[in-house]
């Protein structure tokens, strides 16, 4: 800042180095004051000194450098991050055995993985709640291009025909309170281990038709929804997200 006056004729600028009577550093240990508020941040547009005003109600925003910008500013914090927690992981070893999750604290999504294979042949089903009544559920599947329908039914089947073939299914499940429960999964089944031996694969739709309980526990069954015995290495991973 320059100053003007008689005398001496004028001051140089005031430049805040340390050279004798130019005012030395500013004391920015709670002394120097300016027009700002409680929380600002100074930056400079390349000609002077700015403000960043702090957030009014603070957020969780973070001080960044956007993509392009000249200038700093403050980026919203990011929604939430969904956690998954390990609600069951089961695997059948020393001998055949049968392959649930037990039960598990309720949560709104469900993930489901299945590897397995049944000891004697039959088609794999899916069933919740240790709930095998005849007329629980109801399903759609696209198998191997072909779409079949089933009703009141003790299971979600997605194995078909009567093979102690490996299968490899996921499922997906988003729980509502007071709502039957729909019921997503896709699986693939083994049908030998030549280069033609081409899995064969199924699409299914699925509906859980109790609309009071949450579901809590998963089993694996054979086609009639019994918990029949797996082989040696069946997997089962249930996970959940609140």
């Amino acid at each position: 800042m320059g100053f003007g006056g008689g005398g001496g004729g004028s001051i140089t600028n005031h430049v805040h180095d340390l050279t004798p009577l130019q005012g030395g550093p500013l004391d920015f240990n709670n002394t120097t004051v300016g027009g700002m508020s409680a929380g600002d941040i100074t930056f400079s547009d390349g000609a002077a000194l700015q403000t960043l005003t702090y957030p009014a109600v603070p957020a969780g925003e973070t001080l960044t450098a956007a993509a392009l910008s000249t200038a700093p500013s403050w980026l919203a914090a990011p929604g939430a991050t969904p956690t998954w927690t390990t609600l069951a992981d089961v695997t059948v070893s020393g001998v055949a055995g049968p392959l649930t999750s037990g039960v598990f604290a309720a949560h709104d999504v469900l993930a489901i993985y299945i590897f397995a294979a049944l000891s004697a042949a039959d088609g794999q089903g899916i069933i919740f709640n240790a709930d095998s009544a005849a007329n629980q559920y109801c399903f759609r599947d696209l198998r191997n291009g072909v779409m079949f329908t089933t009703s009141n039914y003790p299971c979600i089947q997605f194995g078909f025909g009567a093979t102690t073939n490996w299968m490899n299914s996921a499922w997906t499940i988003t729980q509502r309170d007071a709502t039957e429960k729909i019921v997503n999964g896709f699986s693939s089944e083994q049908t030998g281990t030549g280069s033609t031996n081409i899995p064969s694969q199924a699409l299914v739709s699925g509906m859980y038709r109790d609309a009071v309980n949450p579901i809590t526990q998963v089993g694996c069954t054979s086609s009639t929804g019994g918990l029949v015995n797996f082989q040696i290495g069946s997997h089962l991973i249930v996970l959940g997200s609140a």
